[in-house]
């Protein structure tokens, strides 16, 4: 063993604390007991400002419906329409005949007896000498048949 080298200290065999002298500061430490413990430091980041609200969009006006001509308000159901029922057509203002009333076929419906249906008309073109409309849509009821581009009951003979 070198000269300068301590000689390590071998403690009794009783239960006496042993109190060795800090080489800095001459602070005794009493090494039986454990050092206190430190409390952990909680780095607490700032809460983030709170987001703005949502800018709620104010609501559309309600549109009241536009009445149409020869189509009530509410239309009420018209029993035994279907598509491919046979009824009289008033020729509309765009046709040489206005008002002449045509057979015309149903095509389409736009609900389960609704009163307004697309349909086709057929026209004599070759004795009235006029363009017949080929399909008129969204065609309304006129249960008097007098309106010019509205649907009607035909009579029965």
């Amino acid at each position: 063993m070198a000269k300068n080298t301590p000689r390590p200290t071998v403690a009794p065999e009783i239960e006496t604390p042993v109190v060795e002298t800090s080489a800095v500061g001459g602070m005794e430490l009493d090494m039986t007991e454990a050092p206190p413990a430190v409390a952990p430091v909680v780095i607490v980041a700032p809460e983030p400002p709170p987001a703005p609200a949502p800018e709620v969009p104010e609501p559309a006006p309600v549109v009241e419906p536009v009445a149409v001509v020869g189509m009530p308000a509410k239309p009420e159901p018209i029993a035994g329409l279907s598509v491919g029922r046979i009824v009289g057509f008033v020729l509309p203002a765009s046709h040489a005949r206005v008002g002449q009333v045509v057979p015309a076929v149903i095509t389409r419906m736009w609900g389960a007896g609704h009163p307004t249906v697309q349909l086709t008309p057929f026209v004599d073109v070759a004795n009235d000498g006029a363009v017949a409309p080929s399909e008129c849509s969204s065609v309304c009821h006129d249960a008097e048949g007098k309106e010019p581009r509205t649907w009607h009951w035909l009579p029965r003979v």
